[in-house]
């Protein structure tokens, strides 16, 4: 937990900045590994490279596309972030709920 006005430390970076030198791997950005969530939903913003086909799950569920609130394409790069807006957790450790799958002939990814 951060409390504001406590120290000199600088706001983070926006993810339209932070993806300018992001890999291209998929990776779940935020919330980050073993955050505590003071509320049952949380905003979720994945990492996906160009052309993957993927699904983001939570609790078993796979997330709508229709919750994802932002898109951001890096076409220089080849990678795109969504932020996937109120999605609901429950109580305890949340497994894997990213599922990527490599894209077949002539798919590709749709947001």
């Amino acid at each position: 937990m951060m409390t504001f006005g406590t120290g000199p430390a600088a706001a983070p970076s926006s993810l339209e900045v932070r993806i300018q030198h992001m890999p291209q791997t998929p990776e779940i950005l935020e919330p980050s590994e073993g955050a505590a969530l003071s509320r049952p939903y949380s905003d979720i913003a994945v990492r996906v490279p160009e052309g993957a086909i993927d699904t983001l799950r939570v609790n078993g569920s796979a997330i709508p596309r229709k919750s994802i609130g932002k898109k951001i394409h890096e076409s220089e790069r080849k990678i795109y972030v969504y932020q996937y807006i109120g999605s609901s957790w429950r109580p305890g450790r949340t497994r894997s709920p990213w599922r990527r799958r490599r894209p077949t002939a002539g798919s590709r990814s749709k947001a």
